[in-house]
């Protein structure tokens, strides 16, 4: 590209300036004279006000666009403080983004073509207002991607499912064998079980089903649940205004929401809750990452990779009031207002660093769940307020300790109202069967996390219980299931002694 100087040194504007310029006036336009429209730009605590700035490396375009009180205007230049600024590597990578879809975005991040200086948050409600007016345009690019893709994956299929399944049954032969060599050593002579198949479970076939063809939706139940805690006992000051512990703060409401959660008991499921409530569901994190997805509130369906369904009540909560409430209190924004966005965060939002976590670097949570199913929570929680009654002890420490207790209890209290919600499908269910299935799950769920697990029915109820609560607290909730086998050996042998002893007789 051909940049052209002024005899004072200065840049000169290129066309592309002017295509930018005349269309984000264009936008600013249909926000200030069109009423619908412009009531996208409220929520429940006013407007949603923002200024971003637009410019290349070049600086051969350089403008902005300014929200304010619900007016829209268009800056000569970057506007004086900007939130945020888009920053193009060429004019060509910026008129690149005028017709690229969210994939494309991404890619353009990926590649440092594209990159923000500033709140991404603020990026993502700039993104969001764009796609008021341009998501019939981004749905119909979207799926012609989809179409794109689909004759990529056609073109280079992998064999028939016939195909496959006669490779896999070949494979049989040469899978391993344990032989009996220490009659002390239980064992199970082929690892891979090759007498069983799918079929042989069938729930989980429908169980698998479901997951295959169901699309996952957007599941508002825990934003909604702790934005409302939030919005009612405050989150830099309490209701007194006095500042707030994050520690204990977090735990109250972290308790408020398990105490809320929806207890639901899946079709066939013999085990008790759920992540979601949705039978495929995906979970926000407003304090996490949650609000990178408001750019995509409108076109989150029509994705080419991972599509959720997303309701119109949810899209307005989460525009309106979730996200909103979050732009300044979630993690990211927290470290840029405190550190004064730094190196570190820079490199994060480049998102090479990111990418290279997910792909071969990411810790997963390691849970007790020997303790949950030895103790229970109120072993746990007895123990807690032992170590709570030593003197000395620091007012951070007692804040964790006390912050683990309201945990637990919200914990218990899940566990609770499923064996209550376990009863009442009871009660109303028609099959003999099912019914008797559902009163044994509220027994065990009556029993379990709360007190210690005896049979291997409530130990796997307790762990899974745990597992949701685990997902209810972050995204970074991975199970490693290494050692389940070893921490439930008791109930193993206990319901193996049952067998053996019904069989006697």
């Amino acid at each position: 590209m051909l940049l052209y100087v002024d005899g004072n040194g200065k840049t000169v504007k290129s066309a592309t300036h002017l295509l930018i310029k005349t269309l984000l006036r264009l936008a600013a336009a249909n926000f200030n004279l069109r009423p619908a429209l412009r009531e996208k730009l409220r929520s429940v605590d006013g407007w949603l006000d923002l200024a971003v700035g637009v410019r290349t490396e070049s600086r051969s375009v350089e403008c902005g666009i300014v929200f304010a009180q619900g007016r829209v205007s268009v800056t000569a230049g970057l506007p004086p403080r900007p939130d945020a600024t888009l920053v193009f590597r060429t004019d060509s990578a910026m008129r690149r983004l005028l017709g690229a879809t969210p994939t494309d975005q991404i890619h353009m991040l990926l590649e440092s073509v594209m990159r923000v200086e500033g709140s991404m948050g603020k990026i993502n409600v700039f993104f969001y207002f764009l796609s008021l007016l341009m998501s019939a345009k981004q749905v119909k690019l979207m799926e012609g991607e989809r179409a794109s893709r689909r004759r990529e994956l056609l073109k280079a299929s992998p064999a028939s499912r016939a195909e496959f399944s006669a490779e896999l049954a070949a494979r049989k032969t040469a899978r391993l064998r344990a032989p009996a060599r220490d009659r002390g050593v239980k064992y199970l002579d082929d690892p891979y079980l090759p007498e069983y198949g799918l079929a042989d479970f069938p729930r989980l076939v429908k169980f698998l089903d479901l997951h295959l063809t169901a699309k996952p939706e957007i599941c508002p139940e825990l934003p909604g649940l702790l934005t409302a805690w939030h919005r009612e006992h405050g989150f830099e000051l309490d209701s007194a205004g006095r500042p707030r512990d994050p520690v204990l703060r977090k735990a109250r409401a972290y308790r408020h929401l398990m105490e809320r959660k929806e207890p639901i008991i899946a079709k066939d499921s013999l085990l008790a809750g759920t992540t979601t409530s949705r039978p495929v569901g995906c979970v926000v994190y407003p304090e996490g990452s949650g609000g990178l997805i408001w750019n995509e509130l409108l076109t989150i369906p029509h994705r080419t990779h991972n599509p959720f369904a997303i309701s119109e009540e949810t899209r307005e909560l989460l525009h309106r009031d979730v996200f909103p409430y979050w732009a300044h209190r979630n993690f990211r924004e927290w470290v840029r207002d405190k550190y004064g966005n730094p190196l570190c965060q820079q490199m994060d939002e480049r998102y090479a660093l990111y990418f290279n976590w997910k792909q071969a670097t990411i810790s997963h949570t390691i849970p007790d769940f020997p303790k949950i199913l030895a103790k229970g929570t109120s072993g746990m929680i007895a123990e807690i307020k032992g170590a709570l009654k030593k003197k000395g002890m620091g007012a951070d420490t007692k804040a964790v300790l006390q912050a683990m207790v309201l945990s637990l209890e919200g914990l218990a209290a899940y566990s609770r109202n499923l064996a209550a919600r376990a009863a009442k499908d009871a009660t109303a269910e028609k099959d003999p069967a099912r019914k008797k299935e559902l009163t044994a799950l509220a027994k065990a769920c009556a029993r379990v996390v709360e007190k210690p697990a005896r049979t291997l029915h409530e130990a796997l109820n307790a762990v899974w219980i745990t597992w949701i609560a685990l997902h209810m607290e972050s995204m970074n909730a991975g199970l490693s299931l290494g050692r389940l086998d070893q921490w439930l050996q008791p109930y193993f042998a206990a319901d193996m002694r049952k067998i053996k002893s019904k069989a006697a007789r």
